[in-house]
């Protein structure tokens, strides 16, 4: 039986694992000194965009469901100074890169690694989202959202 890994070192893992990966899809990465920052990493993708990461790790899933607490600190505050959150599932060595505007209010994502019709499925290993621009991105999606309820 594989020994649990401590949460600090499940942070450390997912860190380096995401910046591996970012760095062979052509990215660079850069990490900021101390823990000061909302975002763990800051990606560049074609010279002009810069994107703020947080990454969740996980390496022990309940029933193959996998928590990911997306709120800072005691009072659970935003990270309002976060593009995308990056969560990575360590035994499966999978990524969900979701953008910070669609976590909205949540304090949690659950996750599983075949996701069946969640609406997390779109995210799964989605590094192409660092080719749009994440304004425009969060434009397109308010815009689906309104147009849904007006269509009701």
């Amino acid at each position: 039986m594989a020994q649990l890994i401590s949460e600090k070192d499940t942070g450390v893992i997912g860190e380096l694992a995401f910046s591996a990966e970012a760095m062979r899809h052509g990215y660079k990465v850069a990490q900021p000194l101390g823990d000061n920052e909302q975002f763990d990493l800051l990606l560049t993708a074609g010279g002009d965009r810069l994107y703020r990461v947080q990454v969740k790790s996980s390496a022990n899933p309940l029933k193959d469901v996998y928590t990911y607490v997306i709120r800072r600190g005691k009072n659970k505050t935003k990270y309002s100074e976060v593009d995308v959150f990056a969560l990575y599932m360590i035994p499966e060595r999978i990524f969900f890169i979701i953008p910070r505007v669609e976590a909205a209010d949540r304090t949690t994502i659950k996750l599983r690694a075949l996701p069946r019709q969640s609406q997390w499925a779109i995210y799964r290993e989605n590094w192409g989202i660092f080719e749009s621009d994440l304004d425009g991105f969060e434009n397109k999606r308010q815009n689906k959202r309104q147009n849904a309820r007006t269509d009701n």
